[in-house]
């Protein structure tokens, strides 16, 4: 792979990079340090971090909540294609797949619906359910990730209970213009290819990339087809995973100019276009008329744009600064049903297409105040959903009546900052996040819409107890409201509306040691969450009519809120993770990077009848963690070796019972030549290989959706 170097400091709990794309031969390489109390800081913006959402002040010290900054050097080491796999850069993070072939971040054991994820300071989510697929969003336009884990700020804005990820588009300092490009090629016929560019004269920073990518079925591993929980049904191939396969395309524009008094306006538009079939649950049998509503799904159409206008002002030469942020979202999906695994034309038996828009802006002011520092932020999002689900018969769509939702999303918070004593900094938070649901129309039939609200808030406290060795605390709360979805879609007849959920309330804390000095980073941290009103799934038998007036009983699933009891002397608490995170970088030798990080966690959830904590969440494995170790010399050969387990987690079984799933584990492995051309050091060319599930493990996340076996891919990218 490209050398890249980034020299790091540690800075409010996460790690800024001074962009740059290649080291030159000359230069040592860097290592993340703690700039010591009194020395400046680097200047480490970049013409296009416009969109990064601050909620700390640049001090020499840990922030009081776990925030990490994942660099563009460890990014590029996954090769990585989409979301999914940069997930495995993002420490206590699994990406399972579920049963509509949609795969999200879960972060210390929260959920899908529980972790915000934005780019460049827009929110990346789709309102309407608050979710999106991070398979089909590609890794090319991202340089850099921000995770914000716990009791995070206020001003990350609503429902970003689990942890707030904030992708930060590539970015170039140096002056002139540079390009790169890549290709690869693998197995399951996979394709694909990027290309970017920046440019930097005077005032103005342009860039700009494109990317492209499609693949066949992906493999299985050679133990899935037999066993029982895994693919025994609806997978006609032995070796393939029936329905796995997708295209995508994207494009990316951004703009950036320098304004007087250090100010900067910059323009950013995003286009996602992409199609992919959905994985059906192999280990049900589509026989059984227990399993009616078993899913057979494509998506034809899957776009998502997003234009971002940023604007950043400072005040009072270095007394604050003003960041404004305003989007516009546009999201169209289309999903086919067919009656059979063949998913043959002639079995396209219902279709739903979705079209979103959504409006929204951030206001976020930050300035010295008394002995401190005070950060306030105000949001809000309009959002639109329109969907129209039609029958199909001899291919021809029977519309039904257009169903409208609308909703408004606000919040508002402020934290103050200061340095309680010589080694102790405090921070307070409050905020309040709302949801208004203006326009509730399904089938035409007006509802009575609900609104949601609450307060947040957080504490939290950084002790330095010698240079470099940080203890941290803090403690906050935060709700996650419903989403339109949750209590309304039916998702083709798969799930029973539950208009009557409330809002998951959720106090979280956390307790971290941290160092860092001149080759060693590390952080250890025990964190815990207690919801009430924990939303889960179960399943429910309904009555339904069909044409000919004859009534039929069908088991569908439905969201609803599980109930509580006494946990750690707190009352109606449905849900608890109780862990313990680690995450270290050592550079042992000049040449050679050692990456790991892990957790272990107990998720439990009420159990009634029993009256204890014994009931289990799905898709929450207890365990997750990843050691990488990367030779990296400027030139020549370079390699990298990589292994992660996943598990044990719990999924629901033919009987509709929570079933215990093995723990996996999953190698993969890489290796380049890299060589460097011309008068600039920083042009690179490298040719790489990897292999992924080395070993080809069964990695079972969920019953009846394996993940992908062995894989080969190989590339060539280069710099210029």
């Amino acid at each position: 792979m490209k050398s890249s170097w980034c020299a790091t400091i540690l800075v409010a709990g996460h790690v800024i990079a001074a962009p740059g794309w290649s080291q030159p031969a000359d230069l040592p390489e860097p290592v993340s340090r703690t700039i010591p109390a009194g020395e400046p800081l680097p200047t480490i913006e970049a013409p296009f971090l416009l969109g990064e959402i601050v909620v700390g002040a640049r001090r020499p010290t840990v922030g009081a909540v776990t925030e990490q900054r994942i660099l563009q050097s460890e990014v590029a080491r996954q090769d990585p294609r989409n979301l999914v796999d940069l997930g495995r850069t993002i420490p206590a993070v699994t990406a399972p797949t579920n049963s509509r072939g949609e795969t999200f971040f879960y972060v210390r054991g929260a959920g899908e619906r529980q972790v915000a994820l934005f780019f460049d300071g827009a929110p990346l989510q789709v309102p309407w359910d608050y979710a999106i697929d991070t398979s089909l969003v590609p890794a090319a336009m991202v340089g850099s990730m921000t995770v914000a884990k716990g009791a995070s700020s206020v001003l990350w804005g609503a429902n970003g209970v689990g942890g707030s990820v904030n992708l930060l588009g590539r970015a170039d300092a140096r002056p002139g213009t540079h390009a790169d490009f890549s290709a690869f090629g693998g197995t399951s016929q996979r394709l694909g290819g990027a290309a970017a560019a920046t440019s930097n004269h005077g005032a103005w920073h342009l860039a700009g990339a494109l990317g492209w990518v499609q693949h066949g079925n992906v493999a299985l591993p050679s133990t899935a087809r037999p066993d029982v929980r895994a693919t025994p049904h609806s997978n006609p191939q032995v070796t393939e995973r029936n329905n796995t396969d997708g295209r995508g395309f994207n494009a990316l524009v951004r703009a950036s100019r320098d304004l007087p008094g250090e100010a900067r306006v910059a323009l950013t538009l995003l286009h996602l276009d992409s199609a992919k079939g959905a994985p059906v649950e192999g280990h049900k049998d589509p026989a059984d008329p227990a399993f009616a509503a078993l899913r057979f799904w494509r998506y034809p159409l899957w776009e998502h744009s997003l234009a971002i206008a940023s604007y950043f002002l400072p005040l009072d030469a270095g007394m604050g600064e003003v960041r404004a942020t305003a989007w516009a979202q546009r999201f169209a999906q289309s999903i086919d049903s067919y009656t059979d695994a063949s998913f043959a034309p002639a079995g396209r038996k219902a279709s739903q297409h979705d079209l979103d828009g959504s409006l929204g802006a951030r206001l976020a002011v930050q300035r010295a105040a008394g002995p401190g520092t005070l950060r306030g932020a105000l949001s809000e999002l309009v959002a639109n959903h329109d969907q129209v689900d039609a029958d199909v018969s001899a291919g021809t769509e029977t519309a039904k009546p257009n169903q409208h939702f609308a909703q408004h999303i606000a919040s508002a918070g402020a934290e103050y900052e200061w340095q309680a004593a010589a080694r102790l900094v405090v921070k307070a938070g409050a905020g309040y996040d709302t949801v208004i649901m203006t326009d509730i129309d399904k089938f035409g039939t007006l509802t009575a819409p609900p609104d949601f609200g609450d307060w947040s808030g957080n504490l939290g406290a950084t002790l330095t107890l010698q240079p470099g060795l940080y203890l941290r605390a803090s403690a906050g709360h935060k709700s996650r409201f419903p989403t339109q979805r949750e209590l309304y879609g039916a998702a083709l007849n798969k799930f029973a509306p539950n208009p009557h959920l409330q809002p998951e309330s959720n106090a979280l804390g956390e307790v971290g040691l941290a160092y860092s000095g001149a080759q060693v980073e590390c952080e250890l941290t025990g964190f815990a969450t207690l919801t009430r009103a924990t939303l889960d799934k179960r399943k429910v038998t309904v009555q339904e009519t069909d044409p000919a007036g004859a009534v039929t009983n069908v088991k569908k699933d439905q969201r609803y809120n599980l109930a509580g009891g006494v946990r750690f002397g707190l009352a109606d608490i449905a849900s608890s993770v109780l862990g313990v995170e680690a995450l270290a970088r050592l550079r042992p030798w000049r040449h050679v990077a050692l990456t790991g990080h892990g957790a272990v966690m107990a998720i439990d959830a009420y159990d009634p009848a029993r009256q204890d904590f014994t009931k289990h969440l799905e898709r929450r494995p207890s365990a997750v963690a990843t050691l990488t170790g990367a030779w990296e010399p400027p030139t020549g050969f370079t390699g990298l070796l990589q292994a992660s387990l996943i598990g044990p987690a719990w999924s629901f079984n033919l009987g509709d019972a929570l079933e215990r799933l093995d723990p996996y584990a999953l190698v993969n492995a890489r290796a380049s030549y890299v060589v460097r051309y011309g008068a600039d050091a920083a042009r690179t060319l490298e040719v790489y290989g990897r292999i992924d599930n080395a070993l080809n493990t069964l990695a079972l996340p969920s019953f009846g959706l394996p993940e992908p076996g062995r894989s080969l891919q190989g590339g060539v990218r280069a710099l210029f």
